[in-house]
């Protein structure tokens, strides 16, 4: 069945009362689409039918000195990934699937080529970040490269971090022909953002960055702002709680059913020039 919208606020009875938050967002001007009503708009790719380079947001190349020196020359996503103070990066592109000392713990119907990591319908790829990783704020960032068209009424799950409680709980998602990212804090207050994504096609890539902190969750699509809402209470997700990458609990949606690159986790929200730092470090090879 059909979610409903997550751009509204939804609470779940407590007895306790919620704090509020001052702090407002405003989301900058997308091209117009298909809506349906409390969701956001489409936001315009990058560049059309795949991503183009912005050499401007990929972070400057190691100096012939330091290679002359034997200093390592990191690429642009790990580079990028360091300067920033991720907590991981997993490109996934060719098997690579290890960062900071984290490997997946496990790994099914998951499929590595040189571009990333194809997650079929029954996917589990799980990863268990470092117990002392703070869940209050953050960023999610990764590219997805459907194998489903926008206006399927499919589900696929892209991440994942959180238990079988209804509060603490970080989610980004495919519902029929609408991209979800989800939240729940400690006081049992729901929101998000979500966004229509009618337009998207098989094999076409497109950035998903979801950031929170401070009160404030935000979509960014192909590193334009898709929307915000402003929640209140804390997310505190218990230590050694792990995340699904592109995949769910067993009992939860299906696989992503998408090829996946460029994965980088944050202990903090990202800005949006960060955001779109990240974006184009990450974004595929040019075919």
């Amino acid at each position: 069945p059909r979610l409903m919208p997550v751009s509204t606020i939804s609470r779940k009875p407590r007895s306790r009362s919620s704090r509020t938050c001052s702090r407002t967002f405003s989301a900058g001007r997308l091209r117009a689409g298909p809506r349906a009503v409390g969701d956001q708009p489409a936001a315009a790719p990058l560049a059309a039918g795949g991503p183009r380079r912005d050499t401007a947001a990929e972070p400057a190349a190691v100096s012939e000195e330091a290679s002359a020196a034997g200093t390592e020359t990191l690429s642009a996503e790990d580079a990028v990934a360091q300067s920033l103070g991720a907590v991981a990066s997993l490109p996934l592109a060719q098997g690579k699937t290890e960062s900071n000392g984290l490997a997946p713990a496990a790994a099914e119907d998951v499929t590595y080529d040189d571009l990333g990591a194809f997650f079929g319908p029954l996917a589990r790829f799980v990863v268990v970040p470092p117990p002392d990783l703070p869940s209050f704020a953050g960023t999610v960032s990764f590219w997805v490269q459907p194998a489903w068209t926008g206006e399927a009424e499919s589900n696929a799950a892209y991440f994942q971090w959180r238990t079988h409680s209804f509060e603490n709980r970080i989610q980004i998602f495919k519902n029929g022909p609408f991209l979800r990212f989800l939240l729940a804090t400690d006081e049992g207050v729901e929101s998000g953002v979500g966004v229509n994504i009618l337009h998207w096609k098989p094999d076409e890539w497109h950035a998903v960055t979801a950031t929170w902190g401070d009160g404030v969750a935000s979509l960014y699509i192909d590193g334009a702002p898709a929307g915000s809402r402003e929640y209140t209470g804390e997310i505190v997700i218990p230590p050694g709680t792990p995340w699904y990458i592109g995949s769910d609990h067993p009992d939860g949606a299906p696989g992503a059913r998408s090829r996946i690159r460029g994965v980088q986790i944050y202990p903090r929200a990202l800005s949006m020039d960060e955001v779109l730092q990240v974006v184009g470090a990450t974004q595929p090879p040019l075919r």
